[in-house]
């Protein structure tokens, strides 16, 4: 296939950013207009498909904020696809409200049509293993991304690295410490969890399972755990709750579980982290705000509610193995610190026996 031409370029320029459906003679008058091209220069080079002029394509660089390499770059070869991808060559301006209206679209996924050694394609993949669990192929895919010399992959570099992090903080793998390395930088460096709060939660994550876990990978004695990395986990949830948006839910179990390890929270500053989403109902259908509703009962000490929670959802639906598993692992690593919650100790049988019976 061959590669877009300059006018094709200019043409995706265009229509992504001044009119989308072109009318004839449209963008010659507009070449005319506002880069002083002659009519009649720039109805040559609309009949044979060229801007050879490289002091125009340089301007329209700069009316459009993008990079000089929109001209050259040749991960695309379509005009539709092409089009799609126009403001991943915009120019880091510090006018934020001209990056949030380029930021502003939607990005195809479906690229079956590209080879296999594309790069949305392998990004695609790697995330479609992820869901798999195929935690290992979607690393290889990540590290052939990572040496993958292309715009896309320079637009996306910050999230190509969050899913690195999460691939590697995965149950699988356990690469606590080198997902905390690559979580540090995203922090630091690139502050990319301003746009993401996942690297914050993930963070959080991370630092808990190294306080409750060892380096084999065995629970840790009470007595053992390092608190310090469960005040950083703690911090971590926290700055995430204060900037995420939605689904704050689970950051906020999380602090609840933190504070009562770590400070012997009250009933009054668990309902106060419940209140910190907003009007939420929990939809009876969703194991996980369900279950959660429930462990906020459960570490205010109302077993009741805990119960019925639980009640309500099975009733109406099953639950997958994974789901509860990870539930009844969170429960058991809290009464494992905290040996004198005798409700956690209840909720957590009721919990395993409710789901044997439905099984």
């Amino acid at each position: 296939m061959e590669n877009l031409t300059y006018f094709e370029r200019f043409v995706c320029i265009y229509k992504k950013y001044i009119n989308n459906e072109l009318k004839k003679g449209e963008v010659v008058n507009y070449l005319r207009e506002n880069f002083q091209v002659p009519r009649a220069t720039a109805s040559l080079w609309q009949k044979h498909n060229h801007i050879p002029d490289d002091t125009v394509r340089y301007k329209i660089s700069e009316e459009f904020s993008l990079n000089i390499d929109i001209w050259e770059d040749n991960t695309w070869e379509d005009m539709v696809n092409f089009e799609l991808h126009v403001p991943d060559y915009r120019l880091i301006i510090r006018n934020e409200g001209k990056r949030e209206e380029l930021d502003g679209i939607v990005y195809e996924k479906d690229l079956d049509r590209y080879p296999k050694d594309h790069p949305q394609q392998i990004y695609e993949k790697a995330k479609r293993y992820k869901k798999q669990e195929k935690i290992e192929e979607a690393l290889r895919l990540i590290e052939i991304l990572l040496d993958h010399k292309s715009q896309y992959v320079y637009m996306r570099y910050n999230e190509i690295l969050l899913l690195k992090a999460i691939l590697l903080s995965h149950n699988k793998k356990k690469a606590f410490d080198e997902a905390l390395g690559i979580l540090h930088l995203l922090y630091s460096a690139m502050e990319y969890h301003l746009k993401d709060p996942e690297v914050l939660t993930l963070l959080g994550s991370n630092y808990k399972r190294k306080a409750l876990y060892d380096e084999q990978g065995c629970i840790r004695k009470s007595e053992t755990i390092p608190k310090k990395y469960l005040v950083k986990s703690l911090q971590n949830y926290e700055q995430a709750l204060s900037i995420r948006t939605e689904e704050r839910y689970y950051d906020a179990i999380n602090i609840a579980y933190l504070r009562k390890i770590l400070f012997g929270t009250t009933k009054k500053e668990i309902e106060d982290l419940v209140l910190k989403e907003p009007n939420w109902i929990p939809d009876e259908n969703n194991w996980w705000e369900m279950v959660t509703r429930a462990e906020f009962f459960m570490l205010s000490g109302d077993l009741a509610n805990a119960k019925l929670y639980i009640n309500i959802y099975l009733e109406r639906n099953s639950v997958l193995p994974h789901d509860i598993g990870a539930t009844l692992r969170q429960i058991a690593l809290y009464i494992n610190i905290i040996t004198d919650d005798k409700i956690a100790e209840e909720f957590y049988k009721y919990l395993q026996e409710s789901w044997e019976v439905c099984q």
